[in-house]
């Protein structure tokens, strides 16, 4: 019998439906860590997650923006061979490249000076 928790890494993909919004083609792709026995129980929490944080928010103007669970899209694994694994990526193309620059490289510097001070 394991003692010890896997740990997962799971994407949950939710609909967003703004009553007030031109766009009708939202998604919400949101990255959790789920600590399970086994991959079956890791799957069956993520999609209570999904179904728990599935919601209506009703505005004061009468609209309403809904997130609706769809699916668990991809799970990964955790492992001590994990270390460095690639989790997500993304290009950014910004309009203001300097700015863009900027804004990393402070908070960057704030990072290390809060786990200096900890």
């Amino acid at each position: 019998m394991r003692n010890a928790k896997l740990w997962f890494v799971v994407k949950l993909v939710f609909r967003i439906k703004n009553s007030s919004s031109e766009s009708p083609h939202q998604f919400d792709e949101q990255w959790r860590l789920i600590a399970s026995d086994s991959e079956a129980q890791a799957m069956a929490l993520a999609r209570d997650i999904g179904r728990r944080k599935s919601e209506v928010i009703h505005r004061p103007d009468n609209s309403k923006v809904s997130w609706e669970f769809i699916a668990i899209s991809d799970m990964i694994e955790l492992s001590s061979k994990s270390q460095g694994m690639e989790l997500f990526s993304r290009i950014e193309q910004p309009d203001n490249h300097t700015h863009y620059l900027h804004v990393i490289q402070t908070n960057s510097r704030q990072l290390e000076m809060d786990g200096l001070s900890h």
